[in-house]
């Protein structure tokens, strides 16, 4: 038996209206990793395709000489419950301080 992408999309949307959702960054795929400059709140699309899109509101602020690899959601702001780690398509390498705009963050279930 098969889950429809119905109940997928009503899955991922009765998960997120529930949940408050938090973004960070990482250098690996690993919650140890998290680049400790504070998680910023993000906002999900409808489920659609049994897929979700986010967009933060604020961007992160990455330090000197850190490369991104992937980013990290999250159930609350701080602590919480790791919700999904999403590899980059490419890493990004910061020479100086700077800032990551998180836009289009697509977390599928198929």
């Amino acid at each position: 038996m098969s889950i429809t992408t119905k109940v997928l999309n009503d899955m991922l949307n009765g998960f997120i209206a529930i949940h408050d959702t938090y973004v960070t960054a990482l250098t690996e795929p690993d919650i140890s990793s998290e680049i400790l400059t504070g998680r910023k709140p993000i906002d999900f699309s409808e489920a659609s395709a049994a897929s979700i899109v986010g967009d933060s509101e604020e961007d992160l602020v990455i330090p000197e000489g850190t490369t991104v690899t992937h980013l990290a959601v999250f159930d609350s702001e701080q602590d919480g419950d790791l919700l999904c780690i999403v590899e980059l398509e490419k890493p990004e390498t910061f020479a100086n301080e700077g800032s990551l705009s998180v836009k289009q963050l697509k977390i599928s279930l198929v």
